[in-house]
């Protein structure tokens, strides 16, 4: 077994969890749709929410894939990243007829299910901070050919001979 399919384990425990979470909360809605208004934006929201779980998977994979090592930076972010997933999951359809009380499928959107779309921003945001703490870790093979060019043009005006430093604050191997 891999490093990568042993790191995926807690990443797909979390993120199948919140998948099984959406889906029985749809199902309990759809079961119960007589006692219950229904209303076209939670199922929205809910189709949303898992698209981005499953979507989550194969994100899993891209870095993996760009991936020479994990390291704990990245490895925490994909962790928070697969927590808030399946919190956005969780709480975006009520899961009872008690939780629900006498409200409608959309006031309870408005009043608790809103959470979810926080939630959800925060998953999103967090794609940021993978994507910043996956090029840090591969500073030293990432080497985009602008910065080696800007460098090399920059690096050897007399006026600044000092400016390959400033240029290359990651050290990029530049042939």
């Amino acid at each position: 077994m891999s490093g990568f399919e042993l790191l995926t384990i807690t990443f797909s425990f979390i993120v199948g969890l919140g998948v099984a979470q959406v889906l029985r909360s749809v199902a309990y809605v759809v079961r119960e749709y007589n006692q219950i208004s229904l209303h076209w934006i939670p199922f929205s929201v809910a189709a949303i929410v898992l698209f981005f779980q499953v979507q989550f998977w194969f994100g899993l994979a891209v870095v993996n894939s760009l991936m020479v090592q994990w390291s704990w930076p990245v490895y925490i972010l994909m962790l928070l990243l697969a927590i808030f997933i399946f919190l956005a999951g969780a709480t975006v359809l009520p899961h009872s007829l008690s939780s629900l009380g006498e409200r409608g499928l959309k006031e309870d959107f408005e009043t608790r299910g809103r959470i979810s779309l926080v939630f959800l921003a925060l998953y999103l945001v967090g794609w940021i901070g993978v994507g910043s703490a996956m090029l840090y870790s591969l500073r030293k093979s990432f080497n985009p050919p602008w910065i080696a060019l800007a460098t090399r043009i920059a690096g050897h005006t007399k006026r600044f001979p000092g400016l390959w430093i400033q240029l290359n604050p990651l050290n990029l191997a530049i042939t």
